[in-house]
């Protein structure tokens, strides 16, 4: 008797643009944060480290073919994360003049 396996049809890998949905998340986490409990300097530092990692690991998946829904809302909200997070930097130099 010889076993025959049936060919299965290999599902892309997602962990890249799984990532940048992660990474843009925790960063608008990170920006609500800062809005609810003023955190200060940090929350606001890792939420733009944390948006620009979803933006770059969602440009990756999606130059490598993975999910496009995923790579594309982490590159949204990664992006909203860093503008958003240089807009209170700037307006906090600025107006406030300190952190």
């Amino acid at each position: 008797m010889t076993n025959v396996q049936s060919p299965t049809s290999a599902q892309p890998s997602r962990g890249l643009a799984t990532s940048a949905l992660v990474a843009g998340l925790l960063a608008v986490a990170c920006l609500l944060f800062l809005f609810f409990t003023l955190g200060g300097f940090a929350p606001l530092i890792l939420s733009g480290v944390l948006g620009a990692a979803g933006v770059v690991l969602g440009i990756l998946a999606l130059t490598r073919k993975q999910s496009r829904a995923f790579a594309v809302t982490g590159i949204v909200t990664g992006a909203f994360s860093v503008v958003f997070g240089l807009g209170i930097l700037i307006f906090a130099l600025v107006f406030v003049g300190a952190i």
